[in-house]
C-alpha cells in the first residue's frame, strides 16, 4: 500500500458513524456479558438509537441519561468504548461510583467484550491461544492502552483517577452514587480532563435519587430534555408511558397499560414489545438543543426483558408493608423520577402517646413473634413484638432483667424469658421464633457471643449496630466462635419503625401499642429524632438524642432486625392453642 492509499485509508477511518449503525454492524455481546449473548441489535431496544447516535452527532457534546433499570444503560457505556476503540480511536476515562464496581465492569464486561470480538483482540494483540498483553491470564483490569488511545477506568471516590490525566471522552456511570470529594463533585473534576479537546465528548448516566440533591435530575434539567413517546396503536396519540397509566385487577398477571386518550388497551402483563417500542420516538419537551446538552429521561416500563407484572409486584410489595425504602427505590429505579418525600420530618417535635395505647388489641393476624434485646451494665431489656404478614406489628411486652451482665444470672433469666409461651388477645400461645441480641457496647461483648453461640440454631443471634444512612440495612459476618455476627444499619432501621409510628390507621405496617405499657415506654422509643443537612451536594440525616433513656428504641430496631432476617422463612409462630 503507498503512502497516499495509507493516508486515504486513514481519512476514511476517522469518518464519524452513527454510533447505532456501527454497534449494529460490529459489536458482538459475550456470553457473559448480557442475557442476550451475540451480535448487537439495535431493533432489540430501540429507544437506545438516538442517544447512541448522540454520541456521535459532532453538534452534541454531553449526554445526560436518567434512566430505569433493565433499559440497556451500560451498553451505551459499552458501545461508545468498542467505537473510540476500533473505528475512532480516543482517550477514555470511564468513572463508576466505587473500587469494586471499577474492578467489576473491568473484569465482567469490558474484559469479556475484548476477548470475545475479533477485532478487538487484533486490537489488543490477543492471539488465539496466547495473550501478550495479560498479566496472570487476564487483561490489565484499570488501564487499557490500544493504538491512537487508552482507556481509564476510575473511582469516583479516588481523587487522582480523576485528574491524573486528559481525556477525550468522559464516561460517568451512576453518577449519583457518588460521594462529594473535598476538591470538589467527581463528575465535575471528572468533565475537567477533557476541557482542552473541542470535540470531547461526555456520557453520564444514572437512577435519579432525592430531589433536591439528584446530580443526574440536575443535569438533566439543564439539557435539552427529550421523552420518548409511542403512538397508541388504536388511537395513534402519542404519550410517555407512566405508572398512572398502568392498570390491573386482583394480580399482577392481570397488569396491562391503558391508552389515556382512548383507554385501550396497549400492551398486556409481559415485557415490552420491541415492534411498539419501535414505533416511538424522542420528543423534545423543553430546552435549548444548540447548547450542545441533550438529555434523555427513560423509565423500566420500556424494558424489553422487565415484565409488567413484575413491576405491579413490586409495586404491591412496597404498599403492601407500606415500605418507604422500597416505594423510593420503584419511584428512582423504574420509573426514573426523582424521590420526593413530602411527608413532615419529626425534626425537634416530638410525637405524643395520644390515642396509640390500645386496651384489647385484635392478635389475630398475629404470624410472628420476635424479641429484641438491648444489653446495658447493670440490666438485659427485652421487647417482644408481634408481626403480621403485611408487617403489621404488635408491642406484646417489655422485660427488664437486673444484674450485672458479666455475671451469668441475667442471662440465665433471659434463657427462661425467650422460652416462656406468649399469650395473645385472641386466645392463642405463641413462642419467640427468633431474637436479635445487642453486642455492640463493648462492656459485655463477649457474654452475648458465649450465650448466642450455643442459640444459633433457634435463630437467638448476636447484633451490632452500625451508624449512618447509607449502610446495609443488614449484613452479615461472624464472632470469634465462628457463628454468624448480624451488622445492623441502625439509622435506616430507626427511620422506618418512625415511619411506621406515623401511620394513622392500623393495616400494613401500622404499630400497635398496649396499655400495658406505660408512657416511660412511649417516651423511650420516641427519644430520639433524626436531623438532616447538605453536606457536600448529599443529604445527610443523623439521629439525636432529645431523652435520655432510649432502651425501648433500641429494642424495637432488634426485633425489627428479627423479623427482616427470619421471619419472611418461616412457618407459622403463634400456633393454636
Amino acid at each position: 500500500m503507498t503512502w497516499s492509499q495509507s493516508f486515504a485509508s486513514f481519512l476514511q477511518f476517522r469518518v464519524p458513524v452513527p454510533l447505532s449503525e456501527w454497534a449494529d454492524a460490529h459489536r458482538i455481546i459475550p456470553a457473559q456479558g448480557g442475557a442476550e449473548p451475540g451480535r448487537w441489535r439495535t431493533s432489540r431496544t430501540p429507544y437506545l438509537r438516538r442517544i447512541l447516535d448522540a454520541v456521535t452527532d459532532p453538534a452534541v457534546s454531553q449526554i445526560t441519561v436518567c434512566s430505569g433499570i433493565q433499559l440497556g444503560k451500560t451498553e451505551i457505556l459499552l458501545n461508545t468504548v468498542a467505537y473510540h476503540m476500533l473505528h475512532d480511536p480516543a482517550s477514555i476515562l470511564l468513572v463508576e461510583p466505587s473500587d469494586d464496581l471499577v474492578s467489576d465492569i473491568g473484569e465482567f464486561r469490558i474484559d469479556p467484550m475484548i476477548m470475545t470480538d475479533p477485532a478487538l483482540r487484533e486490537l489488543f494483540g490477543l492471539g488465539a491461544t496466547g495473550d501478550k498483553s495479560t498479566k496472570n491470564g487476564k487483561l490489565k483490569t484499570y488501564s487499557k492502552n490500544f493504538p491512537g488511545g487508552f482507556l481509564k477506568l476510575g473511582s469516583a471516590a479516588a481523587p487522582s483517577d480523576l485528574v491524573s490525566r486528559s481525556v477525550r471522552v468522559i464516561l460517568c456511570d451512576e453518577i449519583d452514587k457518588y460521594a462529594p470529594l473535598a476538591l470538589g463533585h467527581p463528575v465535575d473534576m471528572a468533565i475537567g480532563r477533557c476541557t482542552n479537546f473541542p470535540d470531547a465528548k461526555i456520557v453520564l448516566t444514572s437512577s435519579p435519587s432525592d430531589k433536591s440533591t439528584s446530580e443526574i435530575w440536575r443535569r438533566f434539567q439543564d439539557s435539552a430534555q427529550f421523552e420518548y413517546k409511542i403512538p397508541c396503536p388504536h388511537c395513534g396519540h402519542a404519550f410517555v408511558w407512566a405508572w398512572k397509566d398502568v392498570q390491573w385487577d386482583d394480580t399482577p398477571d392481570t397488569a396491562r397499560l391503558v391508552c389515556p386518550e382512548c383507554s385501550e388497551v396497549i400492551r398486556g402483563a409481559g415485557a415490552a414489545p420491541s415492534s411498539l417500542l419501535a414505533s416511538g420516538d424522542w420528543v423534545l419537551e423543553s430546552g435549548d438543543p444548540s447548547l450542545g446538552r441533550y438529555g434523555f429521561r427513560m423509565s423500566s416500563l420500556m424494558s424489553p426483558w422487565k415484565t409488567l407484572a413484575d413491576l405491579v409486584d413490586e409495586w404491591l410489595a412496597a404498599n403492601r408493608t407500606r415500605d418507604v425504602d422500597r416505594l423510593k427505590t420503584f419511584i428512582t429505579d423504574r420509573l426514573a423520577e426523582p424521590w420526593e418525600d413530602d411527608r413532615a420530618d419529626w425534626g425537634d417535635t416530638e410525637r405524643t402517646s395520644d390515642g396509640r395505647f390500645e386496651d384489647a388489641p385484635d392478635h389475630s393476624t398475629i404470624r410472628y413473634i420476635v424479641a429484641g434485646v438491648d444489653v446495658q451494665r447493670n440490666r438485659i431489656e427485652a421487647s417482644v413484638w408481634g408481626f403480621a404478614d403485611n408487617a403489621e406489628s404488635w408491642i406484646l411486652m417489655h422485660k427488664v432483667i437486673m444484674g450485672d451482665v458479666l455475671s451469668d444470672a441475667p442471662w440465665q433469666d433471659l434463657l427462661k424469658f425467650l422460652g416462656t409461651p406468649v399469650k395473645l388477645c385472641d386466645g392463642r400461645c405463641g413462642r419467640i421464633i427468633a431474637a436479635c441480641i445487642d453486642s455492640g457496647d463493648g462492656y459485655s461483648t463477649h457474654k452475648v457471643y458465649h450465650f448466642t453461640s450455643a442459640l444459633v440454631k433457634f435463630r437467638i443471634v448476636p447484633v451490632k449496630g452500625i451508624g449512618g444512612d447509607k449502610v446495609s440495612l443488614i449484613s452479615r459476618s461472624a464472632t470469634p466462635y465462628r457463628t454468624p455476627l448480624y451488622r445492623l444499619g441502625v439509622d435506616r432501621i430507626k427511620k422506618i419503625i418512625y415511619e411506621r409510628l406515623g401511620i394513622s390507621d392500623p393495616g400494613a405496617g401500622y404499630i400497635h401499642v398496649p396499655t400495658e405499657l406505660s408512657e416511660d415506654y412511649w417516651q423511650q422509643l420516641t427519644a430520639e429524632v433524626p436531623t438532616s443537612y447538605i453536606d457536600k451536594g448529599r443529604k445527610v440525616t443523623k439521629w439525636r438524642k432529645i431523652r435520655q433513656r432510649n432502651e425501648a428504641l433500641d429494642c424495637a430496631v432488634y426485633a425489627l432486625a428479627a423479623y427482616e432476617l427470619f421471619c419472611s422463612r418461616e412457618g407459622m409462630a403463634a400456633a393454636p392453642k
